[in-house]
């Protein structure tokens, strides 16, 4: 858990601020090494994430919006898939298939398809109501946390 309140998290600036909130909650919480994409270039993921002694790896889509109310739409869905194949070499060496995909934002809701998507893709939505503890949850619906090694 984290001393952050959604109003600091509202007020964070969407790189590097939140990505390191995220990259750091993921880190602790679900106890993986956790590395940054690089700023431009990033071939659609903000971070990825992965445990040698686990044969586990992901790749965050990091979503931080101005306006929570407004609804996040499917294009960090199309970003985390394009990601999935472009990293798909470095991420081959762990035994995680599939690669968990994660969006992490601050929005309140979605748009469209955006859950119906998520769900053909096996994609981890972290919405709003979830982002104070994306590690926690994270650890939870991956099946793995605080008690496995890093």
């Amino acid at each position: 858990m984290t001393d952050c309140t959604i109003e600091d998290i509202d007020a964070m600036e969407p790189v590097p601020e939140f990505e390191d909130f995220v990259r750091n909650q993921i880190r602790s919480e679900a106890r993986h090494r956790i590395r940054r994409t690089p700023k431009s270039g990033d071939r659609g993921a903000d971070l990825i994430f992965y445990s040698d002694a686990l044969g586990k790896a992901g790749i965050v889509q990091c979503k931080h919006v101005s306006t929570p109310v407004n609804a996040l739409d499917t294009r960090a869905i199309k970003q985390l898939l394009r990601a999935k194949e472009s990293y798909r070499s470095f991420l081959s060496k762990y035994d995680s298939e599939p690669v968990a995909l994660v969006v992490a934002t601050n929005a309140e809701k979605v748009s469209g398809n955006f859950d119906s998507l998520c769900r053909e893709h096996g994609i981890y939505p972290i919405l709003r109501d979830r982002i104070l503890d994306i590690g926690k949850h994270l650890a939870e619906e991956l099946g793995y946390g605080d008690s496995q090694p890093k």
